[in-house]
């Protein structure tokens, strides 16, 4: 039985060996990678399975929105110009590297946690101190001449210790343009090392030339834990992560009558940035049954304004100016 398969297939790929190479050979074509990304759409992420804190049992209905983004090839970018519900962008930078992509929305995912925090209990006038800075590479700028690694957390300079990022853009606007100093950090793999860095002049000031996330440390009376999944990054779910923990810190109930979808980032000070991909998270929204999108005030906001005229959803858009507006306004509607 064996014998008689493999002398069928041998027959086959005798007969037909021309066929199978274009074929071979137009898959490896159509696989290559190409500088851009696709967008082929959006989810929501249960907040309540993502965020527990201490002494509350609350049900909640908040659901953060996402987009589904992968590195295009050949293949996929021909189907974006096809497919209406499939779109491209061309990815600018000449040296993206997905690994450290990675790296940043790593980083700036725990940078939003402590942001939530921090605006969540400042709000539900709980308890919250800040008691210190972590400072984290997350863009080398192509003027820069420094062998800082994206990823790496700053420690000191010159063996000072940096307190914090004003701190650390003083020490840096005090040496002069062309001097090169010594940095003491953590890369990530947790190793302590010595990065050079020479001061150059961008913008008409004296920079090292990378750009800094900063993660808040902070001290509360509170069990707090938040928990993502290794392929669930970026900055983009701040402002939803305020919500609910604000939620679970009050007597509030903000979703109890509602399902409650959004985006947005968030800064310890509770102001509300835009964010990308609005058009797919509308989507993922809908998707959902939410009763509500909340979207960042501005281009944001008219995008997904157009797009739910554009294709009839039925479904609520919040301008979110600022976290508070945002917390009055779903006390309203709960």
């Amino acid at each position: 039985m064996i014998n008689k398969l493999y002398e069928s297939i041998k027959k086959y790929i005798k007969e037909n060996y021309k066929f199978l190479i274009i074929l071979v050979m137009l898959l490896i074509v159509l696989s290559c990678p190409v500088p851009y990304f696709i967008y082929n759409g959006g989810g929501t992420i249960d907040i309540s399975d993502r965020i527990n804190v201490k002494d509350s049992n609350k049900k909640q209905n908040f659901y953060m929105c996402y987009v589904s983004q992968l590195r295009a090839n050949i293949m996929t970018l021909v189907m974006s110009y096809i497919f209406p519900n499939i779109d491209n962008e061309k990815i600018e930078d000449d040296n993206y590297n997905e690994e450290e992509d990675k790296i940043i929305n790593d980083i700036l995912l725990k940078e939003s946690q402590s942001n939530s925090i921090i605006t969540a209990f400042n709000e539900a006038n709980e308890d919250i101190s800040i008691n210190g800075e972590e400072l984290y590479v997350t863009y080398i700028y192509d003027e820069a001449q420094t062998d800082l690694k994206v990823g790496d957390e700053i420690l000191s300079i010159e063996d000072a210790n940096i307190v914090g990022f004003d701190e650390f853009r003083k020490y840096i606007s005090e040496v002069k343009i062309g001097e090169e100093i010594t940095l003491q950090v953590k890369d990530i793999k947790g190793k302590k090392k010595n990065r050079k860095a020479k001061i150059v002049e961008i913008e008409d000031e004296g920079k090292i030339g990378v750009g800094i996330s900063v993660n808040y440390k902070y001290k509360i009376n509170n069990d707090i834990n938040i928990k993502f999944k290794g392929n669930e990054s970026g900055p983009s779910g701040g402002f939803m992560m305020s919500l609910a923990i604000y939620d679970k810190l009050t007597d509030s109930n903000l979703s109890e009558n509602n399902r409650i979808c959004g985006t947005g980032t968030i800064t310890k000070d509770g102001e509300i940035g835009e964010i990308g991909g609005v058009k797919y998270k509308l989507s993922g929204a809908v998707k959902n049954k939410c009763d509500v999108f909340l979207v960042p005030s501005g281009d944001n906001y008219k995008d997904a304004v157009k797009y739910a005229k554009k294709y009839d959803y039925d479904i609520d858009i919040y301008e979110a100016k600022s976290f508070s507006d945002t917390v009055s306004y779903l006390k309203s509607i709960a």
